[in-house]
């Protein structure tokens, strides 16, 4: 005896003692060590449920409907309480953790339905957070200070999570290696999802300061609600799979929250890091891919990084971005996305390290209301942002794109080129800067394209806004009366934004400064007499510089006739 408490070596010393001369003992078994007091009370059920002892043990001669020794602790329990050691295997930690887990899970107070994990390397194969209780949170003590650990890959997730509302803080999950082609995973999270009793598709899964490595695939997803912070995803497949019930699965009424159009939604993702993944970071593009909606993107980091998302992007936003050193396109954007915003990235190759994409961007399928914008594109072999025809893409953005060495191997690449009939949109304030020049920056490979196109810069080699092979896409309607392929041009607005005049480079031999576009009144320079070949309005002026300097002025008020000789060098 330690003062007024005895101290029990084991958990069954503590099972002996006499109950009713010892009320208090300490335990100082390894990993388990802690003071437990006996109360008097209907323990049975509490019994029942902690399996490996963490908080309730019951005393060798006292029913456990009488009384219980119960632990005595603040804060949060911790897992080593059940039995769980670094040095353990993986089966008695499977054991320890599974059983704490499913107690804390249960407890009625909420301040305790957290779990610690201390500093470690706690190896293990098949944890399980069952559909039990809301909101547990299992929090280790450091990314880099505690690890669950499985040694080899395994056809199965090391953590399934059934549970609403269950959040992992402060650890690693790591596997020693994966194939390309197993189906490990670190966490799946996933419902009983079936036609008896069918439950509803929230997750509201969380993960924090969470560093995941080393599987196929690092979390899988089934529902509605994942949000991730401040995490890494390295050496894995891909980090994220976002994979969706079927509707019959789970639905019970007609609620908003269960609609196709409405109820997929609510994936947010914050400070990410994915390093050297084989494949990528997010994938969306299982059976239900168009349901999912509602992703939020924001501060992804990846080098060596392969595709950024890859799938359906549908009501998303993936913004301040950095995807460095890689040897695939970022985005691979399929059939169904809508209303998405990609913005302020960067997308980059590095030649030196030989990991340079064919693409920066794939659009495939129909696309509708896609917005890209203040994108910085450096390295790749052929086009930057290319779709390959096999859908329509409608309403399109393409605003302040930078492209640096783009469209190195492939001759005739476009910094932008959409294939296919249809496309519909707007392409402004796009630069490119190349050692070489290019066909053009834009192309379009069919007639019925209506993509209109707005200010467009060189820094070095010169290369025409549109190439010249480009059929359908045009530049801004608003600006010229046909499809200029050489040069620039400036647009002039007053106070309401109103176009008041323009200058157009039409072609090689013609330049026209649109003095009032409303009545189409122009000073037009090009070679030889304007009579049947230039469009203006009546005053409008042309400067032949061809043998000699003429001055013409337009007398009718529209066509290409009424041109009289004004004035002749002298």
């Amino acid at each position: 005896m330690t003062g007024n408490i005895e101290t029990a070596a084991t958990r069954t010393a503590l099972k002996a003692l006499d109950t009713t001369q010892i009320t208090t003992a300490y335990l100082s078994q390894a990993g388990r060590a802690g003071i437990f007091n006996f109360r008097a009370g209907n323990y049975s059920a509490q019994i029942t449920a902690d399996t490996e002892e963490g908080l309730y043990i019951k005393a060798n001669a006292v029913a456990a409907s009488a009384g219980v020794w119960v632990r005595s602790f603040d804060g949060l329990p911790m897992v080593n309480w059940w039995g769980a050691l670094p040095s353990n295997g993986a089966a008695a930690n499977d054991t320890a953790f599974n059983a704490a887990i499913s107690l804390i899970q249960q407890q009625t107070n909420i301040q305790r339905r957290a779990l610690g994990i201390p500093p470690g390397h706690y190896i293990v194969s098949d944890l399980r957070v069952e559909n039990t209780g809301l909101q547990f949170t299992l929090i280790g003590s450091g990314r880099f200070a505690t690890a669950l650990y499985r040694p080899a890959s395994a056809p199965a997730a090391l953590i399934r999570v059934k549970g609403e509302g269950i959040s992992f803080t402060d650890m690693s999950i790591q596997q020693g290696s994966f194939t390309s082609a197993d189906a490990s995973i670190g966490i799946l999270v996933k419902k009983d999802y079936g036609p008896v009793n069918p439950p509803t598709a929230d997750s509201d899964f969380s993960l924090s300061r969470v560093r995941i490595t080393g599987f196929a695939t690092g979390v899988e997803h089934w529902g509605r609600g994942l949000k991730a912070e401040d995490c890494d995803f390295n050496a894995c497949g891909w980090g994220v799979v976002h994979e969706w019930p079927s509707v019959g699965d789970y639905m019970q009424d007609d609620s908003p929250v269960k609609r196709d159009e409405t109820g997929f939604r609510y994936f947010q993702y914050d400070s990410i890091r994915g390093h050297s993944n084989l494949f990528g970071l997010f994938r969306n593009d299982g059976t239900n891919a168009g349901k999912i909606n509602g992703i939020n993107a924001s501060g992804i980091d990846m080098d060596i990084g392969r595709c950024l998302w890859q799938g359906v992007l549908r009501q998303g936003v993936i913004s301040n971005f950095t995807v460095t050193q890689t040897p695939v396109p970022a985005f691979r954007l399929a059939d169904g996305s809508e209303n998405y915003i990609i913005e302020g990235g960067t997308i980059q190759g590095d030649p030196i390290a030989e990991r340079v994409p064919t693409y920066l961007i794939e659009l495939t399928g129909n696309h509708d209301s896609g917005v890209f914008r203040d994108i910085l594109g450096r390295y790749c072999e052929s086009h930057g942002i290319y779709h390959d025809g096999s859908g329509t893409a409608t309403d399109m953005v393409i605003d302040g794109l930078d492209f640096s060495e783009v469209c190195k191997e492939v001759s005739g690449a476009n910094p932008i080129r959409f294939n296919g009939a249809n496309h519909t949109g707007y392409i402004d304030n796009v630069t490119l800067d190349t050692v070489s020049p290019l066909t053009g920056v834009i192309r379009g490979t069919s007639s019925s394209n209506a993509m209109k196109v707005g200010r467009v810069a060189h820094l070095r080699a010169p290369t025409p806004p549109l190439d010249p092979s480009s059929l359908g896409i045009r530049m801004d309607n608003d600006t010229f009366s046909s499809a200029p392929t050489n040069g620039n041009f400036a647009t002039f607005k007053d106070h309401d934004n109103a176009i008041r005049g323009t200058i157009e480079a039409s072609g090689a031999s013609s330049i026209g400064i649109w003095m009032n576009r409303g009545l189409d009144v122009a000073i037009r320079v090009g070679s030889g007499n304007p009579e049947g070949t230039q469009m203006a309005g009546r005053g409008s002026l042309y400067i032949d510089l061809g043998a000699g300097v003429n001055l013409y002025m337009k007398s009718t008020t529209s066509g290409n006739t009424g041109w009289k000789l004004f004035a002749r060098e002298a």
